[in-house]
């Protein structure tokens, strides 16, 4: 799920490490029975249209052709086609103005003697907003197994990538230092926000006010009856597990297996869902990203204790507030740790920037004579190598519409509060709490929403096929407690919980434990039992895991700051935070690929996975 401000940074991550072996579920797993197939639907079918669907690679994109060639030459008969369908604008004008969707397939890699019927997986990664056509041939490539067995097909959600675009400009409040705002800091965001949304109204207000999950929903299910499908699959990360949970409330007929990878509170709203953010991120940071850094610091010396790495940090910032490092400002390092906090991996990247930053300052214990007087050069130089090792090369021409649906998607699928000093009160009371990333909301988008509110009624589960949810415990950007929340407020909802681990979305991770039960459900239709977890991976260099007792055998609570529901709760950042791995750990050994199933060119197709997903998470 997205964690976006106004300065779009587009991030990524470096090659995963494959995990030690982890036990296998698959002997273990208990088969789930057919549902029938006379539950009604919540609403009528899409369109009928019998039109064949013009497939085509021209219409794909560059870099969806790209990955589309790397896959025929790993599994010759493989490849990527992509059509563009004719969608109502306004579903509930169906016979009104049209939009166009893109679709982008990568068809089942049919093997002699498979004689295993077809399916059809769809995939979303999430924002909500994010490009999609790219995750199709990058599954494909990462797990062979489902390709195998799927037709996968990803759909850009309408307003952006190659669907019909909506990219309003984005308007730079001219905030530096989001922590603390003075009054003044605080009207400028608040001005920032009600303009960006003036300026997008008056651009295309008939299109802006159908973008949202409602009209998504009904645009995926007539790409389903386009494809022939009776049922799809579904696998959706961060954001993609809302969309994916309500295109199961509206279409219950039509869901096959569907995976839920790092779930947001999809039986909420969008406002509390993302209102466990800012605890998610400063826990990561806290209780995994600083006790590392600890325990490494023989490699890069920057604190023996956590406390010690969080004071150097925040010295880091001062003199950036200070002006020591000329064309960097706070905002910067507090969005580029948000960034290397998504996926393990890019905790060695992180790292390093931080040892170049210390170094520019002239107080690390490495630093050379003349650090100082290179420091503008040096951070500006540090900065620009974190970025690209953990992005990629995204398609930074969908990076301002999928800013735009990710703003139409919240506010048009939720009844909001429309008054400016709700958001203010919660931003502040976030911020004091968690620091790191809390005090950005303080405004909305949504507070100067100008179109009639038409909530989404809620995904309760009740008359839906079991969904399989999996949810890492430290995931800061889809935090355990809204997860946990949903899972119990939904009826058909089975949760594999993966203990002691923060990656955002856990199947890319090279965990073996996650592949074999999502694989068993995807391919075989046997869904783990309930209770089932996963062991976490050990974070780079490190060979053990240590245990962090979050998840609580009461259900997780939020006091969300919403007027009326009280302040957000303080976090208790478990007793794992200060433990130290045993002698087993790989000092210096931060970028040694693990022992799992280790092929180097799944890891490639991982990482890319990773830079893409959080290219398009945080902007």
């Amino acid at each position: 799920m997205a964690c976006r401000r106004r300065s779009p940074v587009a991030v990524g991550a470096r090659t995963t490490r494959w995990a030690a072996t982890v036990a296998a579920l698959v002997a273990v797993l208990t088969p789930v029975s057919a549902w029938s197939a006379t539950m009604p639907n919540a609403m009528p079918n899409s369109m009928p249209n019998s039109t064949p669907i013009g497939w085509r690679t021209d219409l794909c994109g560059p870099d969806v052709r790209r990955a589309g060639a790397e896959l025929r030459t790993r599994w010759p008969g493989s490849g990527v086609e992509c059509a563009r369908i004719v969608v109502p604008m306004d579903w509930n004008r169906p016979a009104g103005k049209t939009i166009t969707v893109q679709v982008t397939r990568v068809p089942r890699l049919l093997e002699r003697g498979d004689d295993r019927p077809t399916r059809v997986l769809l995939v979303n990664p999430g924002g909500p907003g994010v490009t999609a056509d790219w995750l199709a041939p990058n599954l494909a490539s990462a797990a062979p197994d489902i390709h195998r067995t799927h037709d996968i097909v990803a759909v850009d959600p309408r307003g952006s990538g190659n669907s019909t675009p909506l990219a309003c400009a984005m308007v730079d409040d001219g905030v530096t230092d989001y922590r603390a705002p003075s009054a003044a800091e605080i009207a400028r965001q608040q001005q920032a926000a009600r303009r960006e949304v003036a300026a997008c109204a008056a651009r295309d207000a008939a299109y802006l006010r159908t973008i949202g999950t409602a009209s998504t929903v009904r645009d995926l299910d007539l790409v389903r009856s386009r494809l022939g499908a009776q049922t799809v699959d579904f696998y959706g990360v961060s954001a993609g597990t809302w969309l994916a949970a309500h295109y199961a409330q509206t279409f219950p007929r039509r869901v096959g297996r569907f995976v839920l990878d790092g779930n947001t509170e999809f039986t909420a709203d969008w406002r509390r869902s993302f209102g466990w953010q800012p605890l998610g991120f400063e826990r990561r940071y806290r209780q995994q990203f600083l006790p590392w850094l600890a325990r490494r610091n023989q490699v890069y010396r920057l604190g023996a204790t956590a406390a010690a790495v969080g004071a150097t940090y925040e010295r880091i910032r001062a003199q950036v507030a200070a002006g020591r490092l000329p064309g960097v400002v706070p905002n910067d390092l507090d969005l580029v740790m948000i960034q290397g906090l998504y996926f393990d991996s890019t905790f060695p990247d992180l790292a390093d920037l931080m040892v170049a930053l210390t170094r520019a300052v002239g107080e690390h214990p490495a630093a050379g004579a003349a650090a100082s007087a290179r420091a503008g050069g040096t951070a500006a130089a540090a900065l620009a190598r974190f970025r690209r090792a953990v992005l990629g090369s995204p398609a930074a021409d969908h990076v301002s519409a999928e800013d735009t649906v990710f703003m139409a998607v919240q506010c048009n699928d939720d009844a909001w509060v429309r008054d400016p000093a709700s958001y203010l009160r919660e931003g502040m009371a976030l911020g004091r709490r968690y620091p790191l990333l809390g005090y950005t909301w303080v405004t909305s988008a949504c507070a100067y929403w100008p179109f009639p509110d038409r909530p989404l009624p809620r995904a309760t589960g009740e008359g839906v096929p079991p969904l399989l949810m999996v949810q890492a415990e430290l995931d800061p950007a889809t935090p355990w407690e809204g997860a946990s929340l949903a899972h119990r407020a939904h009826a058909s909802a089975r949760l594999l919980a993966v203990d002691d681990s923060g990656n955002h979305g856990s199947l890319m991770t090279g965990n073996t434990c996650v592949e074999s039960a999502v694989t068993a459900w995807l391919v075989d239709g046997v869904l783990p039992p309930p209770g089932t977890t996963c062991a976490g991976l050990p974070l780079p260099g490190e060979a053990s895991v240590p245990a962090y007792q979050l998840r609580p055998s009461a259900p997780a609570r939020l006091a969300d700051a919403v007027p009326g529901r009280g302040a957000p709760p303080q976090v208790s950042f478990g007793a794992g935070a200060s433990q130290v791995p045993g002698a087993g750990e790989l000092a210096g050994a931060d970028r040694v690929p693990g022992q799992a199933t280790g092929a180097n060119a799944v890891d490639a197709y991982r990482t890319r996975f990773q830079q893409r997903l959080l290219a398009g998470q945080v902007n």
